[in-house]
């Protein structure tokens, strides 16, 4: 936790902002954050939550991608993050695609000896 406090001590987010000429609006500092994790753990409902505010009570699965820009402010200025929410993966299939890979892996090996 040192060392990501270090690193955002030197950081000004409104030394940061720029503007965009043609459309005339604030450019923010932009991050890309990724949601993963099993399906039905509330990923969606976390960038629904600080979307809207509102709180989505029924499940309804995501299927592949979906970005959101999420934008938060802090005590050095506006943040946007783009928050990738991803569908969720039970842990049976990953843990058959970790099978099917080290399968092939050693397939690999014995066919290239």
């Amino acid at each position: 936790m040192a060392a990501f406090n270090s690193l955002w001590q030197d950081v000004k987010f409104s030394d940061v902002k720029v503007m965009n000429v043609a459309q005339k609006k604030p450019v923010y500092p932009t991050f890309k954050l990724v949601l993963v994790g099993d399906g039905g753990t509330g990923k969606t409902t976390f960038v629904k939550r600080h979307k809207t505010g509102e709180f989505e009570k029924k499940y309804v699965a995501t299927m592949g991608v979906e970005v959101h820009p999420l934008m938060f402010h802090s005590n050095l200025g506006a943040v946007v993050f783009n928050c990738w929410d991803t569908a969720g993966v039970s842990a049976s299939f990953l843990a058959f695609n970790r099978f099917v890979l080290i399968v092939i892996v050693l397939l690999l090996l014995l066919l290239s000896q």
